[in-house]
């Protein structure tokens, strides 16, 4: 069984590839003896095309570089693992492959299971756990923000909103 101390940006697997035995749908990593307060997991995986390129045809991108995931986990509250949602991570986003963890208390073991949508074999680039998460900024709730602040504004400094025409 191998320990991990998990800190900041803990790095648990670097660069291993899975490939489904015995026709299997999905595999999965067992990590044991996390035995730590975790906020989030960070996974960075993604198909590998170049051994099935068959499965990489026009019009099917987008499916191809969507993983699917299921975790489970046990913690303080949960003696047996237990499932979370399932999750997308989608290659070229960033902000896809860190999945908010809501374990109750000290995250003990873990099970991640990739589901194998193609024969091609699944290359994991980083698990961790605890990464800080990338501020991003969303155009749309910036603008919802900044128009909230200046109606604020207006009716705290514009006294001609509440007089009274006579």
């Amino acid at each position: 069984m191998d320990t991990f101390d998990i800190t900041q940006d803990t790095q648990v697997i670097n660069g291993n590839a899975l490939i489904p035995q015995n026709n299997a749908d999905t595999v999965g990593i067992v990590i044991n003896n996390i035995n730590a307060l975790t906020k989030n997991i960070y996974i960075d995986a993604h198909f590998d095309i170049a051994k099935d390129p068959s499965a990489y045809v026009e019009g099917n991108y987008r499916n191809f570089e969507t993983l699917t995931v299921t975790l489970m986990a046990t913690d303080s509250g949960n003696r047996n693992f237990y499932p979370m949602p399932e999750r997308y991570i989608v290659h070229d986003v960033e902000r896809s492959k860190y999945l908010k963890l809501n374990a109750m208390g000290i995250t003990e073991d873990m099970i991640v299971n990739f589901k194998f949508d193609y024969d091609s074999p699944i290359v994991i680039d980083n698990i961790s756990f605890n990464k800080t998460v990338p501020l991003s900024v969303i155009p749309l709730r910036a603008i919802i923000v900044f128009l909230l602040l200046l109606a604020c504004f207006e009716l705290k400094y514009n006294k001609n909103l509440f007089t009274e025409y006579v």
